[in-house]
């Protein structure tokens, strides 16, 4: 059996964390200097964001199991340590699956299939090592503030399981 809330947490990263990793990479790849209307980038904007959550499912999910897989054990119970040791773990992740998306690329070489399912796996975690590491650490740190929201909803009060005397 899955723990309590597992659905709601997993769903909340893979949505929060693209949202918050689309919305770095969106802001830093516009150029400022357009005169597009507001209409124009909410447009692009979620035309990135779905193409960013197809591409980040798999590095959202596998952070967000890391997290909490170590938040327990090192007891984080405040917002800012799973803000913190999110950001870390994110980074952490989005560097290992994107050096694992090159070394993919790499040996695969043009093989089509292989290069689909290279980029489902690691296409997220790639752009990041390529584009900028710091937007990796601004939307980990949101993600996990999201995720520990999430979490303590879903946590069970040992005080009101007790029956009263």
């Amino acid at each position: 059996m899955t723990k309590r809330g597992s659905l709601a947490y997993y769903m909340a990263a893979i949505v929060c964390g693209s949202f918050f990793f689309t919305l770095a990479q969106f802001l830093i790849g516009r150029e400022s200097g357009t005169s597009s209307s507001a209409a124009a980038w909410a447009r692009d904007f979620l035309g990135a964001f779905f193409i960013g959550t197809i591409f980040g499912f798999v590095p959202q999910v596998v952070a967000a199991c890391v997290l909490r897989g170590i938040a327990g054990p090192l007891r984080w119970t405040i917002a800012w340590h799973w803000a913190m040791g999110g950001a870390g773990v994110y980074l952490l992740v989005t560097m290992i699956l994107g050096l694992m998306g090159a070394e993919f690329d790499r040996i695969v070489g043009g093989w089509r299939y292989a290069n689909s399912i290279g980029l489902f796996l690691f296409g997220q975690a790639g752009m990041a090592v390529h584009s900028g590491i710091w937007q990796t650490l601004v939307g980990g740190a949101m993600t996990s503030l999201v995720l520990f929201s999430v979490h303590r909803a879903f946590a069970r009060d040992d005080t009101m399981q007790q029956k009263p005397v």
